[in-house]
């Protein structure tokens, strides 16, 4: 693996509120083509197609705005930056070309790997917005003080290329939860609220890696899935 720069936490704020902007405008320029266009080509009155030009409108105008989303990504950039050096054998975390951490590989640096997946009551923030059977795959890596949390969401297919990548962890969100919750897992939580992580759980035989999760919702740094998989293969070389 060559030097190599990852853009991470794509998607951000900025680009959460620049995308809506987008979707309107190309909602709006497309349904006044279909509308303009539909008589022409099929016969008869615009107004027949108000229906069928909407219905255009929306779906093209999704479909486009999928196509132009990597674009978009690069146009706005989070200005969040991991990069890996195998000749410095570093990687090098930066914001907005500040840097902030650097790990220099070393024998006896700690990486920990685990999954869980989504659920409706483990879900805050950009969370939200993945749907509940996909899997959140993390990574914490330590060398001397410095500490890097990496994470992607992926689809349930994807899970199991990934995790036959050295040795994973797996917990479960439902662990979370009191025992009398279990059955009354809650439909709604505030938007900015992670669900907590219990003592009992931090201090048990798996407690290093409950541990890791709860510094991945404070300081963790989303990956792409296909950049999560490069580091993934770099670290197993």
């Amino acid at each position: 693996m060559e030097k190599k720069a990852f853009n991470l936490n794509q998607d951000h704020q900025r680009l959460s509120l620049i995308i809506p902007f987008i979707l309107l405008v190309l909602i709006v320029v497309s349904y006044r083509f279909f509308y303009l266009t539909m008589p022409s080509v099929f016969g008869g009155r615009s107004s027949d197609y108000l229906l069928i030009a909407g219905l255009c409108a929306l779906f093209g105008s999704a479909f486009v705005l999928w196509l132009i989303d990597p674009f978009l990504k690069r146009i706005f950039p989070s200005g969040h930056v991991l990069t890996v050096d195998p000749q410095a054998k570093t990687m090098t975390y930066a914001l907005q070309e500040e840097i902030k951490e650097v790990l220099t590989h070393q024998e006896d640096w700690q990486v920990i790997r685990w999954y869980f997946r989504m659920g409706r009551f483990v879900k805050s923030g950009r969370e939200r917005q993945i749907p509940k059977s996909w899997f959140c795959l993390s990574m914490s890596l330590k060398s001397g003080g410095n500490e890097l949390i990496l994470f992607c969401y992926v689809r349930p297919y994807q899970q199991r290329n990934f995790t036959t990548i050295s040795s994973w962890s797996e917990i479960s969100m439902v662990e979370t939860l009191e025992e009398s919750q279990t059955s009354k897992i809650p439909m709604m939580r505030p938007p900015t609220l992670s669900p907590s992580i219990p003592s009992r759980l931090l201090v048990g035989d798996n407690g290093h890696v409950w541990l890791a999760e709860r510094n991945r919702r404070e300081e963790g740094l989303e990956m792409s899935p296909s950049d999560f998989r490069k580091l993934l293969e770099y670290l197993e070389q």
